[in-house]
């Protein structure tokens, strides 16, 4: 402890200042950890964040020696802090993702790090402190956002493997549909998890054995990834193969599960035994050089210049938030739909900042009832912008309804997706609508923005207070008849 502190007070005033100007810049990063640790949303995370924390400063102690007395460098950390400052400006100019600067807020630490620690050491830590970030909320996001693209991957292999096979089959997107019954490559079956999974292992490996940044080990990483990719492809297809033609559902499911594990153990073996065998190691000199003069006064400088620099400039370019079209508040343009009366309903508070924005082209909100006289409720949202529409099944549950299930339907030309909610007592039906194209998945509602960023959509819901048959020519006709004239009103901006 007596080191700890002397080490602490060695520090100039330029080192102190330096700190200073980073933990103010990256303050907001700082809260957003803090907050992640104390939420029971996240409590898991917030976990795995302190023990890899106390790993690393274990890990830091016990080569003090080294750190105290060996010779630094300081072009890379110099680097990667211009790098780190110049992407936390950009984001709060313009994505204004919550959890980036977090991530970037730990990667400047592990840059200032390289001011003082042993070149091989700081190296060393880099995969520590990227195990450390993963530990952050990371993984919904991926699956949404990253992981539809290996689930069309994996949904066209499967597709060709079936077409190989002569098995009739027709494939929309991430929807394999056979005659049995049409299945949705979906979130768990994308693979992401156990990439996600599979990096962390990597990365410990990596840290584990001491192993030096190389060009074998990026093509020894790549190849352990589409390894893990391989795995999922044959598990999506055995489920597929084994679920829908030879109709064995409990066969298939155990199949699913023994193909996963087994196909990541393999993985992680090929990783361990490939790193330990081929890849070159970090060797730290017994005999340490001595320790320069103070010197790099001048890279110190120009870094807190940067920091203040960029405080400033993101300080007076807080932009009032944006005005709201009229187009967004004009409640004039109503749907129609023959023989079915639709009332307005209001949006309350919170519908109002998600869905009556300066992104949202069109919103409303109406109940009705079919010919029957079953109630139900309808939404609509044209955006040019995914991150209006949000994802509906996390929106339902950050509402506090419960999904039972989700299941794919076709009607009258028309795919959808029902959500069975609070123990199948009530049915939320909803589908993406464009000019041209219906899609059932956030995911994929994501990439056709990247596609096409100018592309209009709808978002559909349709909600019953009690459960429906799909089967009902009732709530067909209905879900036709709001597709249809929601297509109308989608043409008419």
């Amino acid at each position: 402890m007596s080191k700890l502190f002397t080490r602490i007070t060695s520090l100039s005033w330029l080192d102190y200042l330096l700190i200073l100007f980073f933990i103010v810049f990256f303050k907001e990063a700082i809260f957003y950890i803090w907050s992640t640790f104390q939420s029971k949303e996240f409590y898991e995370n917030g976990m795995a964040f302190v023990v890899i924390t106390a790993v690393l400063i274990y890990s830091l102690w016990r080569q003090r020696s080294q750190t105290n007395n060996a010779k630094v460098g300081y072009t890379q950390p110099l680097i990667l802090i211009l790098s780190i400052l110049g992407l936390s400006v950009l984001n709060a100019f313009f994505l204004k993702l919550g959890i980036l600067p977090a991530a970037l807020f730990l990667l400047g630490v592990y840059s200032l790090l390289g001011f003082y620690f042993e070149k091989n050491i700081w190296r060393r830590t880099l995969f520590i402190f990227i195990i450390l970030i993963m530990t952050l909320p990371f993984l919904e996001r991926v699956q949404r956002f990253l992981g539809f693209p290996i689930r069309l991957v994996t949904a066209n292999i499967v597709s060709t493997i079936f077409h190989l096979l002569g098995i009739g089959h027709a494939s929309q997107s991430t929807i394999i549909i056979t005659e049995n019954r049409a299945t949705s490559i979906d979130l768990p079956c994308s693979g992401v998890k156990s990439i996600y999974t599979g990096g962390l292992f990597m990365l410990a490996t990596y840290y584990l054995q001491n192993i030096k940044l190389s060009i074998k080990l990026v093509i020894l990483s790549v190849t352990f990834f589409i390894l893990l990719i391989f795995f999922n492809i044959w598990r999506v297809f055995s489920l597929v193969y084994v679920y829908d033609i030879l109709n064995l559902q409990q066969a298939g499911d155990n199949i699913h599960l023994i193909m996963g594990v087994t196909g990541f153990l393999i993985s992680c073996v090929f990783i361990w035994y490939g790193a330990s065998k081929y890849l070159p190691k970090i060797s730290f000199n017994k005999s340490l050089p001595v320790k320069e003069k103070y010197q790099g006064i001048y890279i110190k400088i120009i870094v807190i210049l940067i920091l203040l620099v960029s405080l400033v400039a993101v300080h007076f370019s807080s932009n009032p938030q944006k005005t709201i079209p009229s187009k967004a508040l004009n409640q004039e343009k109503n749907l129609v739909l023959n023989n079915t009366k639709l009332e307005n309903l209001s949006f309350n508070e919170r519908e109002q900042s998600f869905f009556i924005n300066s992104d949202v082209d069109f919103s409303k909100k109406y109940k009705g009832e079919t010919k029957e006289g079953l109630p139900f409720t309808l939404l609509l949202v044209s955006s040019k912008s995914a991150r209006t529409h949000h994802d509906p099944e996390t929106c339902l549950l950050g509402l506090g309804y419960k999904i039972n299930n989700s299941e794919i339907f076709r009607i009258n030309d028309i795919t959808v997706r029902r959500l069975s909610l609070n123990e199948n007592n009530a049915h939320l039906i909803y589908w993406f609508l464009s000019s041209d194209k219906i899609i059932i998945d956030y995911s994929e509602r994501v990439w056709e923005q990247i596609k096409n960023p100018n592309k209009e959509w709808v978002l559909i819901e349709v909600g019953f207070a009690q459960s429906v048959d799909m089967e009902d020519k009732n709530i067909s006709d209905l879900l036709f008849q709001i597709n249809s004239a929601a297509k109308t009103l989608l043409l008419s901006n």
